[in-house]
């Protein structure tokens, strides 16, 4: 995004939507999307241009709004500046899958990766169920991981560390 261009949510439906009861603070998912930058697994894939299956690396690169003027890396370092407000109201992130996969030489080699913007509603107070709404919107590359996966993962670490501060 270039320098001064005003960052705008995409105006189509999201590819996914789900709401879900959320019990925890806006403060500890913004955490937990924090703890999720440069996070990896493997997963089994096709290879950029038909030529089999092969199993590749997916690491997770997440962004968040900057004063609505483009992304910011969301890391440990970064999270005062990010964790304010009552919590409620919406946060928009960028999640970047970069893919790897290993050649014949066992050399790591580069794919296109998927980019996608993420949009988490909070609604409701520490009085009242609190409800979350994750949109995802697959903004570019081959779709190796689907949106819903992208919700999956995020559930899954908010209970995974929700585990951990029990």
């Amino acid at each position: 995004m270039s320098e001064g261009r005003q960052y705008c949510y995409p105006r189509a439906m999201p590819v996914v939507e789900q709401k879900f009861f959320y019990r925890e603070t806006v403060p500890y998912f913004i955490h937990t999307m924090a703890l999720m930058n440069r996070k990896s697994g493997s997963f089994t894939t096709s290879l950029p241009g038909g030529g089999g299956k092969v199993r590749a690396k997916r690491e997770i690169i997440v962004e968040v709004t900057g004063r609505k003027t483009g992304f910011i890396p969301l890391n440990e370092e970064s999270l005062k500046d990010v964790i304010k407000g009552d919590g409620t109201g919406t946060i928009d992130f960028k999640i970047k899958l970069q893919y790897t996969y290993l050649d014949e030489k066992y050399r790591p080699t580069p794919f296109k990766g998927d980019t996608y913007l993420v949009r988490a509603d909070f609604e409701g107070t520490e009085q009242e169920r609190k409800m979350l709404t994750l949109k995802v919107h697959h903004i570019d590359g081959p779709r190796k991981t689907r949106c819903e996966e992208v919700v999956d993962t995020i559930i899954t670490e908010l209970e995974k560390n929700h585990q951990k501060t029990r």
